[in-house]
């Protein structure tokens, strides 16, 4: 149903509250904020036995039966009888709004500040983006969702999604931190949900590109989308190009029992990115759809690495210098195919899908290194390391819901099969270990979950989902394979107390599991130089987190916060040294367990037409204890973190805007490792030409080029180090849009969880 709210003299009423009720019991059912020109748009059950309440600041609460479906409707408010003299009345939007088990921000206010998806997010409460990358507050992943379906697409093609998208088209977000029992309990992630319009009969284009300047380097960013819905079809397409350079700096010092060492490492990176990703879908009824999508993504990151490392004897005076240089050429490429069928009834449903996956990761090295001994005499030393992994593999999925009783239950399964032939090979052979392995994962789960409204005030949901894996790393024939199998069971529960309109308390329990990945578990050697070397750990057991959190809503612009979580076998990089051979060997342990008790803060301002604020503040205490001799035994540590978005607007007609953004991150330390505070700012201008289709968007980042500063622990080693990751950043973007951009419909049911860690 499409709506407008207007005033006894037809003006339009911005921001509105709408809410669709059910009766007789007058339940929630639907809702949402009308637009600053006062329209809406909001679905309407099969049943007409609602009743529609549209309320705002300075009117009289209005209550509407509905009898018909009317395609548009003009609702009319009377002002509130209490008129005070001498007092202005303004209506003010309500950006944030808790559901059972997620927050809704409403981002049309927004949009006039933003490029793209991606710039959008960063001026959303809740959401970070630090080097064009968002993530929420709290975790280390993130999953793009659109319309309830998650995006079958990896992190680097998820972005490029995001900045494809056409910002007219995204209607609302959700911020999902912790996942219900539905959604995979792999890693420590959150979901973005972006909710698109539902326009029918549509075409839309979208094209941009985004030049880069960093560390005297350019990145160009090229990027087009398409969608076309006609009648009962609905196809969306996207690709994306990106070739650039850029480049960054690491200074270690290591101190040893009979030497030091100082290291000083440049790297400059050659990024060349394809990506392309099409779906199509297409409904026989209102009850029936099918339909699909196809990925693909190549890439090739070209390093060209110089270091040189200085070691001097404690004991005997002679130093030595070996200066390296090291050319990787690392290609990626990676297909995706996903099918589904879905079937939905007034009561009832059910979802099936399918998936296939092939990645094949290429990794060649090759070292130059000379050793200079106190000037007197110096050796050559020259290698070449080529290694591969080819993952591919199969899911399924079935969904099913069914409503029975006011209640709403929602119970399925998923098996994921995967192989992956690995090989590592050196010139001339310079390790003993395993150069070739197989690794095989089976994942069987299997989740519940129910909702329901306990009354108008109170919502709960709450369900668990078992996970079974069985992984196998076979070493070669005659050594056989190492099995480890292990079964997690993982409930949750969300609990929602409306307290009145402006108050909202929700009470939160989740269990998550975080699997190692191919990197932590293989077996090989991989140098980075000839006296540091990594290898993997194939015993490794998964991180397991249980998290409890209490959140307050007031007024939907601000939302207080407090959790606490604890997280069993938590993996860490542990460095040892052999006295005899001088190598430092870099290895995966399940090295602490941490209980965490944290605290955050959002504040959203839009009391001023000209501006809009984001304040975020995230703290924490963390009690850290080892589970592995070679770290501190125990630590403990607070951490904060505060950040700041503003958004000015520079004229009347919105055309020009300009922002500003800070953020400040405490220091952290743990039982291995120590992180100084540091800082940084950016800030833009942005002009929107051309009735709006036209954006050009000039930003500069990184204005006090952070630095990674701290020390690492590992078997009475102590490493001091200071990198240099995030130069200053001058960005210029033009986006040009054509038409109205349709929703993706397609289900995509991806296999993330697999594919991040192989």
């Amino acid at each position: 149903m499409v709506g407008k709210i207007v005033d006894g003299k037809n003006c339009p009423v911005s921001y509105a509250n709408v809410q669709l009720l059910s009766m007789p019991d007058s339940s929630f059912v639907e809702g949402c904020v009308a637009k600053e020109d006062g329209t809406f748009d909001i679905l309407l059950p099969d049943s007409l036995n609602s009743l529609l309440k549209i309320s705002s600041v300075g009117y009289q609460d209005l209550y509407v039966r509905l009898s018909t479906k009317q395609p548009v409707t003009t609702f009319v408010m009377k002002e509130d009888a209490y008129n005070l003299s001498g007092v202005t009345v303004t209506a003010r939007r309500r950006i944030v709004k808790s559901l059972v088990d997620r927050y809704q921000i409403d981002v049309n206010g927004l949009k006039d500040y933003s490029f793209d998806m991606i710039d959008l997010l960063s001026k959303a409460p809740g959401v970070i983006v630090v080097d064009g990358v968002p993530s929420i507050w709290g975790k280390s992943g993130i999953q793009v969702m659109v319309n309830n379906h998650i995006l079958k697409m990896d992190a680097s093609q998820a972005l490029a999604y995001l900045k494809s998208l056409d910002l007219n088209s995204v209607d609302k977000v959700e911020i999902i931190q912790n996942p219900p029992a539905k959604y995979e309990a792999e890693g420590n992630y959150g979901i973005i949900h972006i909710i698109t319009k539902r326009d029918q009969g549509s075409l839309g284009l979208r094209l941009a590109d985004e030049l880069s300047y960093a560390s005297t380097y350019l990145t160009n960013s090229t990027n087009f989308s398409m969608s076309i819905e006609k009648g009962k079809l609905g196809v969306y397409a996207m690709g994306s190009y990106q070739k650039g350079k850029d480049r960054w700096y690491e200074h270690n010092s290591q101190g040893y029992k009979s030497f030091s060492r100082i290291s000083d490492l440049e790297q400059v990176n050659h990024p060349q990115d394809n990506n392309l990703y099409a779906s199509a879908d297409y409904s026989l009824s209102k009850q029936i759809n099918f339909g699909g999508n196809l990925s693909w993504y190549k890439s090739r990151m070209k390093r060209n690495s110089s270091s040189e490392i200085l070691t001097k004897e404690l004991n005997s005076g002679q130093d030595s210098v070996i200066t390296s240089t090291l050319d990787r050429d690392m290609p990626l490429t990676k297909r995706d195919a996903t099918f589904y069928f879905s079937y939905q009834a007034k009561n009832a449903g059910a979802e099936f899908s399918g998936s296939y996956f092939d990645y094949d990761n290429q990794q060649n090295s090759l070292y130059h290194s000379w050793l200079n001994v106190e000037s007197k005499n110096q050796s050559y030393i020259d290698f070449q390391n080529d290694n591969s992994n080819h993952l591919k593999g199969f899911s399924g999925m079935a969904d099913f819901n069914l409503t029975l009783l006011k209640t709403d239950f929602t119970f399925g399964g998923k098996w994921t099969t995967s192989k992956t032939p690995t090989k590592a090979y050196y010139t001339p052979v310079i390790t003993d270990y395993a150069n070739s392995s197989t690794y095989k994962e089976n994942i069987y789960a299997f989740y519940v979950q129910a909702m329901r409204n306990l009354g108008k005030k109170v919502s709960v949901k709450i369900g668990g989902r078992y996970e079974k894996t069985s992984m196998k790393t076979i070493l070669d024939v005659e050594a056989g394979g190492i099995d480890r199998k292990y079964e997690n069971w993982l409930p949750n529960m969300f609990l929602t107390y409306d307290i009145n309109d402006n108050n909202t308390l929700r009470l939160t329990y989740t269990g998550s599991i975080e699997r190692p990945n191919l990197q932590y578990i293989s077996p090989f050697v991989i140098y980075s130089d000839t006296k540091d070397y990594t290898s993997g750990n194939p015993y490794l057991k998964p991180v397991t987190t249980n998290r409890v959190g209490l959140d307050y809503t007031f007024m939907g612009n601000l939302v207080v916060g407090m959790y606490y979580s604890v997280s069993n076998n938590m993996i860490s990089q542990v460095i040892s040294m052999d006295e005899d051979s001088r190598l430092t060997e870099t290895k995966w342990e399940n090295a602490r367990k941490n209980k965490n008790l944290g605290l955050n803060f959002m504040y959203f301002y839009n009391r001023q037409k000209w501006l809009n604020a984001t304040f975020m503040a995230f703290g924490s205490y963390v009690d850290s204890k080892a589970t592995t001799i070679y770290t501190k035994a125990h630590s403990e540590y607070a951490q904060a973190t505060l950040m700041m978005n503003l958004n000015f607007v520079l004229d009347s007609k919105r055309i020009w805007t300009s922002g500003l953004n800070a953020r400040y991150s405490s220091a952290e330390k743990n039982c291995d490792t120590k992180i100084e505070a540091y800082g940084n700012l950016g800030c833009y201008v942005q002009g929107a030409f051309l009735n709006r289709n036209l954006t050009a968007n000039l930003s500069v980042s990184n204005l006090l080029e952070p630095k990674l500063k701290g020390e690492s622990y590992s078997n009475g080693m102590v490493m001091k180090f200071c990198n240099k990751y995030s130069p200053l950043t001058i960005k210029l973007s033009l986006a040009y849009t054509l038409g109205v951009t349709k929703r993706d419909k397609t289900q995509n049911y991806g296999d993330k969880e697999i594919q991040n860690r192989l």
